[in-house]
């Protein structure tokens, strides 16, 4: 993903195999922004697409996957008052099933990009509109008591973009694992994140994360087939990861 800002309006690049939906989001809290509506579209490869049934007070989901052409993507974005943010989107989509041209449109719950995705984000100018609960259906609806949102961010954030080399096989398993760890996590201070991922690497290897062949370890859950099956390479996150990281806390 990659976006660029002019005035006030974002233009983001979603690439493939990328969620949509997350992305926008991301961009959210790195630019503070508390509330906004965004458009786009795109070629997809999956949808999760979901109907509310008010009988049931619960959606329905539908699940698509194949060559999918978002022709129309439209969204909110709105914060809690704890800065959480939040979407609501809608979105259709055109596919081609058994040489029957279809379509498939509702409430997006997700969607990954299978070539691009473009995307227009555009932040509430002069106030913030906030979400509010319906304490009878449980959906969130727009607030206009204009309150002043701090957005927070998402440690996980800065495990979005992966690293183009890596030191060993099992160094891009322990960065998945490290991301789904962080979900949820504030956010770290440079320090405490390195001690955060030298902690981790101790756990799963009893060893101390260093330079050089005894600061590399095998771990087994990470061990996926070839050489350096499973192998975490102490000194690419030392020298390469790590400083990756604390860079994106910036």
């Amino acid at each position: 993903m990659e976006y660029r800002k002019f005035d006030k309006t974002c233009y983001i690049r979603v690439d493939k195999g990328e969620e949509i939906i997350s992305s926008v989001l991301r961009v959210c809290r790195t630019e503070k922004i508390a509330s906004a509506i965004f458009s786009g579209i795109g070629g997809c490869s999956s949808a999760e697409i979901q109907t509310f049934i008010p009988e049931k007070g619960t959606f329905d989901l539908r699940e698509l996957s194949g060559m999918l052409e978002l022709v129309s993507m439209n969204g909110s974005v709105t914060a809690d008052g704890d800065g959480n943010l939040f979407h609501h989107t809608h979105a259709s989509f055109a596919y081609v099933d058994k040489k029957k041209h279809c379509m498939a449109s509702g409430h997006i719950k997700s969607t990954v990009v299978r070539y691009t995705a473009e995307i227009e984000l555009r932040p509430v100018i002069g106030g913030t509109i906030t979400r509010t609960t319906d304490p009878e259906t449980g959906t969130g609806f727009w607030d206009f008591s204009d309150k002043e949102i701090s957005v927070k961010a998402k440690l996980s954030d800065i495990f979005e973009d992966r690293p183009d080399t890596w030191g060993y096989r099992g160094d891009p398993y322990f960065w998945a694992y490290l991301k789904d760890l962080s979900e949820g996590m504030e956010v770290l201070t440079e320090d405490g994140l390195e001690e955060w991922i030298k902690d981790e690497f101790f756990k799963l290897s009893g060893k101390k994360m260093s330079c050089g062949p005894e600061g590399t370890a095998v771990i087994e859950q990470f061990a996926h087939g070839g050489m350096s099956s499973g192998g975490v390479d102490g000194q690419w996150w030392l020298e390469t990861g790590i400083p990756l990281l604390k860079s994106r806390l910036k």
